[in-house]
């Protein structure tokens, strides 16, 4: 063999390198390997035992804890509103959605819930995701309670737990008042955002309930509970914490919820019941205000509702028949809806004839029964009229001629706005929401709505209360007041923590006080020898006004009737009104008549003699 025959390997550093890599990558994937091994040998033999209990209790969902409510109390204690407990029945999750589904079918079929309930429940259910329980349904009977607690076996999902009630213990008798609470919906959560609020928490709806609910309304708690893999319920759950002491202990994961504010209201609740009696099945309403500090005393409309009917979940049937009556129980007659006044207006354009020079004290009338305004003749109610009649008389006496003549000469512009500066047309203020302003109209308004000019008889109609001048109740108890207590505007309030805004009107503040005084000097003649002699009380010096306002096309008309006692040092104002119930003679002042008589009314009209018992 030649020596060129003779194969010499080469060797190249860069195949060297290649082959390094090669080992290398074989170790590191042989190391990897060993670690694995590893770790699973010691996942499942020497901690098995561990990790079996693991998974046996291996969620944690929370319970919120209602906030108990501040009670609401009537001026002498007596509670309006309150809480009480209920039992609630909640739904542990999994996240399992077949084992969740098979026990919410379980517990509805024990509870009876309808489709609706069902549905809901289910869309929850799929919300929770195993993260957190499921509120299943409020305020069930004990006797399911009961029923659970004997099946624990069947149930062991169930939970049922504690949570505070509202409820109102006069329910009808102040429910116009108090309100009521409702579960926020997606509006209200719109609203409210930032306010702490959650969706199916429940919220201040209507009423006090619903003026002061941040107050009112408290700071939830929870707690905390452990369930097992299989949705068992295994009790509260337990942390190590340390003590004050430096010792550790086993502390429960429950943190209470804190009661919200009370509050107290200015209703005295024996008045407002005397009230609802007096007033009986007549529709409309009363109020009682405190005539130097706005305190409302009793306001009670009729029909009303049952408060207690929206404590717990509301039936459509239920909900349907409130809203479709066609006697409206919900609405609060004494000031979320108007009417035309008329002859309570009186005392206005009175004080505006003052006001503007159109009226002297010595002003005479002459009153043949009725006032000719261009083509059409506008009648006093009295076919015969009144003759000569005077400021006083024709307060006392009511007279329309005197009142047309009154009007026609201050014209539309100087009666608006001495009836604004006493609060019509606007919002007394009150510590209620859904107020109305009533509506006060002008030629403009006129002109735009009708496409007619105004006419000098739409004044002279106005200047009686009639026409299209809109007031309520409240507004004409606040102006009441103000001639009671000598030309002061006071706010109406209920919230005895509430400071009384007291004030004169620029226009007023340089009215000469004998002014007022002849308007109430009309209003005591009134009730002495006029129109509101039917509430003559012979130890209850009374002062008033009525009213009598056709309200087309219904037949019969409003029946009004303001007044103040006693009228030589007045302290109380009343308004008592009756929705088409008749002339004033007939039903206001009646019933006026009936509460000035009463203890529970005697008491604020004559305060030493409550001192003396």
């Amino acid at each position: 063999m030649k020596n060129s025959d003779i194969y010499i390997p080469r060797t190249d550093k860069s195949d060297e390198k290649t082959y390094w890599r090669y080992y290398f990558f074989i170790a590191l994937m042989a190391l990897a390997m060993l670690s694995l091994i590893i770790r699973l040998f010691q996942l499942q033999v020497i901690n098995a035992a561990y990790y079996r209990q693991k998974s046996t209790i291996n969620q944690v969902l929370e319970i919120p804890l209602k906030a108990p409510r501040g009670d609401i109390y009537d001026r002498n204690g007596v509670k309006l509103a309150r809480n009480h407990q209920q039992y609630d029945l909640y739904l542990s999750t999994t996240g399992d959605n077949e084992s969740d589904l098979q026990h919410l079918e379980s517990l509805a079929n024990l509870t009876k819930l309808n489709a609706k309930e069902i549905e809901s429940a289910k869309n929850r259910l799929t919300k929770a995701a195993g993260e957190a329980a499921v509120l299943l349904k409020s305020d069930i009977t004990l006797g399911l309670v009961i029923e659970l607690k004997e099946k624990y076996d069947d149930y062991p999902f169930a939970f049922v737990d504690r949570s505070p009630k509202r409820s109102y213990p006069h329910g009808e008798l102040t429910s116009h008042i108090v309100g009521y609470l409702r579960e926020i919906d997606e509006d209200k959560l719109k609203e409210l955002k930032g306010a702490g609020y959650a969706a199916g928490d429940l919220v201040g709806w209507s009423g006090i309930e619903r003026q002061y609910d941040a107050n009112l309304r408290g700071r939830i708690g929870r707690k905390l509970m452990e369930v097992d893999h299989h949705g068992n319920w295994m009790g509260l759950m337990k942390k190590w914490e340390e003590n004050d002491k430096g010792e550790w202990i086993l502390v429960d994961q429950l943190y209470p919820p804190e009661k919200g504010n009370d509050l107290r209201l200015s209703i005295d609740i024996e008045l407002q019941k005397r009230i609802a009696f007096e007033l009986g099945k007549n529709v409309g309403g009363v109020a009682v205000m405190d005539v130097n500090t706005g305190e409302i005393l009793a306001m009670y409309s009729y029909p009303t509702f049952d408060a207690n009917l929206f404590s717990g979940p509301v039936t459509s049937v239920d909900w349907n028949e409130i809203v479709n009556d066609p006697q409206h129980p919900l609405q609060n007659r004494l000031m979320q809806n108007a009417y035309p006044p008329g002859s309570i207006i009186k005392p206005v354009i009175a004080i505006s004839g003052f006001l503007n020079g159109v009226l002297q004290p010595q002003t005479a009338v002459i009153c043949r029964g009725v006032l000719k305004v261009g083509n059409r003749d506008f009648k006093c109610w009295r076919a015969g009229g009144h003759g000569t009649v005077s400021i006083q008389t024709a307060i006392a006496q009511s007279c329309d001629v005197f009142f047309y003549t009154i009007g026609e000469r201050l014209g539309i512009d100087r009666i608006t706005k001495t009836a604004k500066a006493l609060g019509l047309g606007l919002d007394t203020d009150i510590d209620l929401a859904e107020e109305k302003s009533g509506f006060i109209p002008s030629p403009e308004w006129k002109l735009k709505r009708y496409k007619q000019k105004w006419f000098t008889g739409d004044t002279v109609n106005l200047s009686i209360g009639q026409g299209f001048l809109q007031v309520t109740p409240l507004q004409m108890l606040r102006i009441c007041a103000f001639f009671a207590n000598g030309g002061k505007l006071v706010n109406p309030h209920l919230n005895m923590a509430v400071m009384s805004k007291v004030e004169t009107p620029e226009e007023f503040k340089n009215l000469d006080p004998s002014y007022v005084k002849i308007i109430k000097d009309g209003m005591r003649s009134a009730v002495l020898s006029g129109t509101a002699r039917g509430c003559f009380i012979k130890d209850v010096p009374v002062s008033g006004k009525t009213g009598t306002a056709d309200d087309p096309p219904r037949r019969k008309p409003h029946s009004w009737f303001i007044s103040f006692a006693p009228s030589d040092n007045p302290r109380v104002a009343m308004v008592v009104f009756g929705q088409n119930g008749g002339h004033s003679d007939v039903l206001a002042v009646p019933i006026a008549r009936k509460i000035y008589e009463s203890p529970e009314m005697r008491k604020y009209i004559f305060p030493s003699e409550t001192v003396k018992k």
